[in-house]
């Protein structure tokens, strides 16, 4: 299908679609196992609002023999302070040898540093622990995406509603037959998952 997008010169293919239990975004390939893959999409996948759980916390809550548990998620602790990093983002954006180096130095951005260029270039963003939901505007020119997580519905929402977690906004501008797509990095604002913040 992407190759006859690409051969018959087709513009402005967007997917979006949901309930995977993560956010993520990012180009969609003419062929992903090609030696030089072209972008003929983009993409943009919503997680589910109230599912439980997500799909980063399947790996959290399970018991993961430790080679496993180091491409998941890492405790750190600061004083009296403790931080569980969601490694698994970073082991589907940039592979399982950058979750273990992060995990094996227990330091964030040894994991960032590392990348194995063959991973999942396409993706351009992930939150595999994120509940949420998906804004999309389509103008004449462009098309603007918000990928927005929020707290578990299971969570007391408060006197002003469920809180916003994080946001990760995307800007595609609108491209013509023979052109690739051009899917901005995201802006994150919020709480961001790792590696993004």
């Amino acid at each position: 299908l992407m190759t006859y997008v690409k051969d018959e010169g087709i513009a402005n293919l967007v997917s979006i679609s949901g309930d995977h239990h993560m956010h993520f975004a990012g180009e969609l390939y003419d062929d992903f196992d090609g030696e030089a893959p072209i972008p003929v999409g983009v993409e943009f996948s919503v997680a589910a609002i109230s599912s439980k759980p997500t799909f980063w916390s399947l790996y959290e809550q399970s018991f993961l023999p430790p080679a496993f548990k180091k491409m998941a998620f890492m405790e750190l602790e600061n004083g009296a302070d403790r931080e569980i990093v969601e490694l698994f983002n970073l082991t589907l954006l940039q592979g399982a040898r950058a979750a273990a180096a992060a995990s094996d130095a227990l330091d964030k951005d040894v994991g960032r540093a590392t990348r194995n260029a063959r991973q999942n270039p396409h993706l351009r963003y992930i939150d595999s622990g994120a509940n949420g939901y998906g804004v999309v505007h389509v103008y004449a020119d462009k098309l603007v995406a918000r990928l927005v997580s929020t707290n578990r519905a299971s969570d007391l929402p408060g006197d002003s509603g469920s809180a916003i977690k994080s946001e990760a906004a995307f800007e595609v501008p609108a491209w013509t037959g023979g052109e690739a797509p051009a899917l901005s990095p995201p802006t994150v604002s919020g709480r961001p998952a790792y590696p993004f913040g």
